[in-house]
């Protein structure tokens, strides 16, 4: 059952249990004169909220799933047992130094994708045209891969400390990969793009000679056989929506009804 509070979408309670967390927390600290409970609160209130939409409103049950699965590197970092005053290294590691290189990474490949992309439909002469400028010439979701190489780069930092349970840390870049392969990320996009320009072989061109997700120079990528593009690149058949329309009319069999 769906419990509907405030709003549909639950912001204000979310709002209300954000300040409610912080407010209680930091009267805690004040009172006990022990500050590092202001360390865990935004861990606390990420748990909070999540799991609070969740219970209330379970038809949108997947981005609170998201939200709590893709925070955890994040909150077994800020937890208190985990600080540089218990077993948390002092200086940055060679594992501090990876990850941060792969979050900046991800961050900036991200971020310059959407820009290229923002900048690309704002140009009236584009209209009617798919983006196949900079990153996107190289990838046919470079927006998408950043995004991953920043939670993988979050996840590396947060191996300095973790240990027993706290390895489920990895289900974040593993459900985020998920997600975006084969839920509400690329398959969504693909089969907008496919069905909006799938009379154009220039497009059709694109999207054979482009890797769908890791950026690889499009005259390499053609030269990959196949079963290797399935593996390595994940160029895979439930991301091909060009004959869709044509499936659904053909007779199956003959004399079959259409």
């Amino acid at each position: 059952m769906v419990v509907h509070i405030l709003d549909d979408d639950h912001l204000a309670m979310s709002a209300i249990i954000i300040v409610s967390v912080q407010i209680i927390l930091f009267a805690i600290s004040a009172y006990f004169q022990f500050d590092k409970l202001t360390d865990f609160a935004g861990g606390v209130n990420f748990i909070i909220v999540a799991v609070s939409t969740f219970f209330l409103g379970q038809e949108r049950f997947r981005p609170a799933v998201w939200v709590f699965v893709v925070s955890l590197p994040v909150v077994i970092i800020n937890a208190p047992h985990n600080s540089i005053l218990n077993r948390a290294p002092r200086t940055m590691t060679p594992m501090d130094t990876a990850g941060t290189s792969m979050f900046f990474g991800g961050l900036l490949v991200e971020t310059y994708a959407d820009l290229q992309k923002f900048s690309f439909h704002s140009d009236p002469a584009n209209k009617g045209k798919w983006c196949n400028d900079g990153l996107w010439s190289l990838s046919r979701h470079p927006n998408y891969f950043g995004e991953i190489v920043l939670w993988c780069g979050i996840t590396v930092i947060s191996m300095n400390v973790v240990t027993g349970y706290e390895w489920i840390v990895i289900a974040s870049p593993i459900f985020t990969t998920f997600i975006i392969l084969f839920v509400s990320g690329i398959p969504l996009v693909e089969r907008a793009a496919d069905i909006k320009y799938r009379n154009k072989p220039e497009y059709r061109y694109y999207k054979s000679s482009t890797s769908p997700l890791i950026p690889i120079p499009p005259a390499f990528y053609v030269e990959v056989p196949r079963f290797l593009k399935f593996i390595l690149c994940f160029e895979y058949p439930m991301y091909y929506f060009l004959d869709e329309k044509e499936k659904l009319v053909d007779p199956v069999a003959p004399g079959a009804i259409t």
